[in-house]
């Protein structure tokens, strides 16, 4: 933990003194993305040893012979700055006006300071962005305004020294030189994949006198000797494109060719481009605060949104959401259940097309799932928990160290973390329920549904004496106690996703029948299935709430384990570092839970349980949670808000925004690098302020309000979809006024307590909350 950055607007962060402990954290939080590439918030100057990095999506690759990620390739971006023999960077020199920030209206990472050494000094500010629809362009303008006359000397190209986790990822990287730009053509390790990089530059406001070409094995630079005058700036603009072979099939060729064409319009052009783009963005998915005192929480909201947004690989319909989105290799680059649970809904209420994209990603995964289903003994569909692009599980069995020994630890998230599979029906059933989107669900999601239950069903064990269905050895989203019988949140997900199945399969039987028999047919799928299906959805043991207390257990034998606290434990570590779960760890023969679990199925199935033993719940389980998951504040600040209890809801909001602003979580855990932009904690941010705060409730008969609105906030807005129809939305807690799109085709229905109110298209609609 260094400074903590300034709210500079309700739209933009920065930090406003140097310190070497925030260059983790600002290159995180204020990096530049768009779902295809991510360049992290690092100055011009700076190289792999301040973590200065571009990610790139759809480049898994293994360089170590255990983790396979997404590649960092070389930075062709880098710029180093000398006035009159001496180096102008942060590290040299006296420096004031440090400036480093994120502007989340248009995704611009910027920066300025001023330098001094000898009598010598100058400024320099630089903006870069990631182009939201040039997805393979990335534009930097820097300024630099000496203060005396003199020599400039800017060295810039490409560099081949690359900040990455887990190794070396290229055989070769070759540079490459042109008359009006440079390139790097980088060969993976494992694959052979190709990826190119090229740097397109300009500079005005002064003429080089002297331009040569400095190269090494990795590396290729030019350096420019430009007479420079006292308070004139020069202006070097440049762009960085980036192409691979799963994009066209010359990467180099297009990188040349798309670099030359947006250099040729200038970073102002291509600024307003990508304001312009930025702008519908935030139309979407926007949550903002009526009162601008409140500028900290409304960037908040707007700082997650972002961040959700640049992870999202909105081009294409094969790759997922990273866990740590493009901000670094941390977690490979893949999806875990973060996706479907705390990313996906604010696209199915907001953008049903990006949705779309992310549940046809497991769809094209489903192969690897029946694969890794088969491979453990089971039938049917068994999603990896940590999925790239083939969906083949990614997840190492050896993930955490012990940090005294530095021995490994087996941990089983890869073979007994279940929940993943229907986890992802959840999300094809939601997106089904508010979007409408039938032709979905029958090419592709009856199809995933029908193989999930099948998992589950062969996963499961019946027990004659008792006459039902446990579902045995798993862990939960509690992942600090492994081999646990019965988790209540996993057999509840599986109940729901049985059930969900067989309602579909008759839909589509009667809406469809040859649709319905060609998936039979396809999956040969049998009669006996179904009656197996239906008998399990009647007979799945689902922990009760206890009759006494109201408890519902987490799993079997929950209860009788040591009732400590998490401070209670902290005390008992040996390191700071180490892991607390399973099999060794301080946590797991205690009640301390890694992050919400029975919390986390009431925020999904709220219905299900009375008020009541939600409350007991919340008021047992909220205690006991360690929330060392970046996922579990954002989970019971939901859960509160339904619960009535604002001031606690609003305590976990600050927390869960914070999180990687403020950098609040550390990016170290059991001796595994796990830092980088908490991407599932960013969309759990917008589900906070619409299902949490604004309580919005979305079923087949109506829409509804039940809100809870922090008193500093007054309002919250916000626009929604609900099955082809927009709506804007403005909630307070003793108003509500939606108003329809024009273009809507027919009237939406809204309700609160008994009362029952019709909206036109184009109509506004004002009510009480009841």
């Amino acid at each position: 933990m260094g400074n903590r950055p300034n709210i500079v607007s309700p739209w933009k962060a920065a930090y406003d003194q140097f310190s070497p402990d925030d260059i983790v954290s600002a290159g995180t939080s204020f990096m530049a993305g768009n779902g295809y590439l991510g360049y992290r918030g690092t100055f011009p100057e700076w190289r792999a040893r301040e973590y200065a990095a571009c990610i790139v999506s759809d480049t898994y690759d293994m360089a170590d012979g255990t983790w396979k990620e997404l590649c960092s390739i070389p930075n062709a971006l880098v710029t180093k700055t000398e006035l009159n023999s001496r180096e102008v960077s942060l590290h040299t020199g006296a420096i004031s006006g440090y400036v480093l920030g994120i502007d989340t209206s248009a995704g611009i990472t910027y920066g300025s300071y001023r330098w001094e050494q000898d009598g010598h000094s100058c400024g320099i500010s630089f903006s870069r962005f990631a182009h939201l629809e040039q997805i393979h362009t990335i534009p930097q303008r820097i300024i630099i305004t000496p203060d005396c006359s003199g020599e400039l000397k800017l060295t810039t190209g490409i560099d081949g020294d690359v900040w990455s986790l887990h190794g070396d990822h290229f055989s070769s990287v070759t540079p490459r030189k042109y008359q009006q730009s440079l390139a790097a053509v980088c060969i993976t390790a494992e694959k052979g994949l190709e990826i190119t990089c090229s740097q397109h530059c300009r500079i005005s406001g002064a003429v080089p006198n002297h331009i040569s070409v400095i190269h090494d094995d990795r590396s290729l630079y030019r350096e420019y000797t430009i007479p420079v005058n006292a308070g004139i700036p020069v202006v070097i603009e440049q762009v960085m494109s980036v192409h691979t072979i799963h994009d066209v099939s010359s990467p180099l060729e297009h990188s040349l060719q798309h670099g030359s064409d947006a250099s040729a319009k200038g970073f102002d052009q291509l600024l307003l481009e990508q304001k312009t783009a930025w702008s519908r963005e935030w139309q979407r998915f926007d949550i903002t605060l009526e009162d601008e005192e409140n500028s900290e929480d409304q960037l908040l909201f707007r700082f997650n949104s972002y961040h959700q947004r640049i992870a999202t690989p909105s081009h294409t319909d094969h790759l997922p959401i990273g866990a740590r989105g493009l901000s670094c290799q941390a977690y490979q680059g893949a999806a875990f259940w973060d996706q479907e649970i705390f990313n996906l809904p604010m696209y199915i209420h907001t953008d049903p097309d990006i949705a779309r994209k992310l549940l046809t990603y497991r769809y094209k995964t489903l192969d690897g799932a029946r694969k890794k289903a088969k491979r453990l003994g089971y039938s049917g569909a068994f999603y990896a928990w940590v999925s790239g692009d083939t969906g083949d599980e990614l997840c190492p069995d050896y993930f955490f160290r012990e940090v005294i020994t530095g021995r490994p630890i087996r941990n089983h998230f890869n073979d007994w973390q279940i929940h993943i599979s229907p986890d992802i029906a959840y999300a094809v059933l939601n997106y089904y329920r508010i979007t409408g989107d039938w032709e979905f669900m029958t090419v592709h999601g009856a199809e995933m549904l029908c193989e999930i239950s099948r998992f589950l069903f062969s996963r499961s064990s019946f027990r004659k004496d008792r006459n039902r269905y446990d579902i045995l050895r798993v862990l939960g989203p509690d992942e600090y106690h492994e081999n646990v019988d019965n988790n209540a949140f996993t057999n509840y997900q599986a109940r729901y996703v049985l059930q969900g199945t067989l309602d579909i399969l008759s839909q589509l039987e009667q809406q469809d029948p040859q649709m319905f028999r060609m998936l039979q047919q396809r999956l040969k799928l049998s009669s006996d299935e179904y009656i197996w299906w239906q008998e399990m959805t009647q007979l799945l043991y689902l922990p009760p709430p206890n009759e006494s207390t109201g408890f519902i257990e987490q799993f079997q034998g929950y209860f009788a384990l040591e009732d400590a606290s998490p401070e209670e434990l902290t005390q008992r570590l040996l390191d700071p570092q180490e892991y607390w779960g399973a099999p060794i760890g301080v946590a797991q023969d205690t009640q301390v839970i890694k992050q919400a679990d029975v919390i986390q199925l009431f925020v999904l199935h709220t219905d299900l349980f009375s008020r009541e033993v939600m409350e007991k719940c919340y008021r047992y389980y909220e205690p006991r949670t360690h929330h060392r998951s970046s996922l579990s504040p954002a989970v019971h600040a939901i859960a509160a808000a339904r619960l009535g209890m604002k001031h606690e809801a609003f305590r976990y909001f600050r927390t869960a925004a914070a999180i990687d602003l403020y950098s609040t979580h550390a990016p170290v855990s059991g001796g595994t690098f796990i830092g980088g932009i908490h991407t599932a904690a960013c969309g759990a941010i917008w589900q906070t302020a619409v299902f949490g705060f604004a309580g919005y409730r979305a079923d087949d008969a109506s829409l509804s309000f039940d809100p809870l609105i922090p008193e500093a906030w007054k309002t919250l807005s916000f626009r929604l979809a609900y099955r082809g129809q927009g709506f804007h939305a403005r909630i307070s807690n003793s108003f509500v006024t939606v108003t329809a799109d024009k273009g809507n085709t027919r009237s939406l229905v809204f309700s609160s307590g008994e009362s029952r109110y019709t909206l036109e298209p184009g109509k506004i609609l004002t009510y009480t909350p009841r």
